[in-house]
């Protein structure tokens, strides 16, 4: 929504079709937090100061709201996993990631916690294996990444080795 409202925040998934690998990263905020940076993005102290208000009215103290995230991720960690043991999907890895901000790009400090599985997956690009990690900057579109990777190679006449 346009207010930055709401728990669930994005899902990310990074697989190799070279290897059946996909790594889930799903991205949530907590409640309190997401309301404040809400309030400091609209920029009004007096709309701060109102929200702030209507949410220290309604929301739950700090240990129930860990509470509830905790049970939140519990619940989707279990369904995944569920559905990976049973092969309805090709999961191999989970992680959360608390981001409380109001963008879009998470920052490198947002707590990010491995939550099933392996902690990252190998792609194979051109005869070659690299380790993906969660948070490592890989070409998402292998097909399109040896394309380019060919052209650079031709450009600089170097060989398959090099």
């Amino acid at each position: 929504p346009d207010d930055h409202t709401g728990f669930w925040r994005m899902l990310t998934g990074r697989n190799s079709v070279a290897t059946n690998q996909l790594m889930a990263m799903i991205q949530f905020a907590r409640s309190s937090a997401a309301a404040a940076a809400s309030a400091k993005a609209r920029g009004t102290s007096e709309g701060k100061a109102d929200a702030t208000e209507r949410s220290a009215a309604a929301a739950p103290s700090e240990e129930e709201e860990d509470a509830q995230v905790r049970a939140a991720l519990d619940g989707v960690k279990e369904h995944l996993v569920a559905a990976a043991a049973a092969g309805r999907i090709a999961m191999t890895s989970l992680y959360f990631q608390e981001f409380n901000k109001v963008h879009n790009r998470a920052d490198e400090d947002c707590v990010l916690t491995h939550a099933w599985g392996a902690d990252a997956f190998y792609e194979h690009l051109l005869g070659r294996r690299f380790l993906v990690s969660p948070l490592a900057f890989f070409q998402v579109n292998t097909p399109a990444a040896e394309v380019l990777n060919g052209i650079v190679r031709d450009w600089a006449c170097a060989g398959p080795d090099q």
